[in-house]
């Protein structure tokens, strides 16, 4: 999208980038801006994205291989529009077409975060991760929560207190070489209390 003001109301005026929409949304947790039965729904046009912050601090820090999106609690992210051809709504959606959102990896050792009861109730539908590696020795400290380098190169969902939960939704999935040198070259859903519904994903 080119031109408009870029405030994300509308798709002449949609945000820029997929990271800047992500920040601005999980800042709004402060003020419990969405709830469960009112989420925020962000929709995100064809073409390829890549991680512009790290969710240590939500800047973009000068390691570029440790930038990941970081789910919001009650913000849902769906993929693959093509508003120039019309498919504007979430019915027309075809997961399996040329209208792909793309989140590339580039090395990254993660795509998509989702840390402890503050990305609860976040989705993520309609999108194809590829290209992460995660291979790096040492951790994230996102949250109070523990990010091991090693693992969950696509998603990585972790909850460090039991007593809370992160539900995390995963739907109309394409994952494509995503590797980890120790598990979860896809998912890694770390520690008690992460709950991942994965529906409609095709993983190679």
């Amino acid at each position: 999208v080119t031109g408009g003001t870029g405030i994300g109301n509308s798709w002449a005026n949609a945000i820029k980038d997929l990271g800047d929409a992500l920040k601005w949304a999980y800042q709004q947790n402060a003020f419990n801006a969405f709830s469960e039965n009112n989420p925020l729904k962000i929709y995100v046009a064809k073409g390829t994205y890549s991680p512009k912050f790290n969710p240590q601090d939500l800047e973009a820090g000068s390691d570029a291989r440790a930038r990941a999106y970081l789910l919001a609690k009650n913000v849902h992210v769906y993929g693959s529009f093509d508003p120039k051809n019309g498919v504007t709504t979430i019915e027309k959606r075809n997961i399996l077409g040329d209208a792909k959102t793309i989140i590339e990896g580039n090395t990254n050792y993660h795509l998509i975060i989702a840390a402890g009861e503050e990305s609860s109730n976040s989705r993520f539908d309609g999108f194809q991760l590829q290209n992460a590696h995660a291979n790096a020795s040492g951790k994230l400290k996102v949250r109070g929560h523990d990010i091991d380098g090693d693992k969950g190169a696509g998603v990585y969902v972790v909850n460090n207190d039991s007593n809370k939960s992160t539900k995390v939704v995963l739907k109309n999935i394409i994952a494509k070489d995503n590797k980890a040198y120790e598990r979860g070259g896809f998912i890694n859903a770390d520690k008690k209390g992460t709950e991942v519904t994965l529906v409609n994903a095709i993983v190679h």
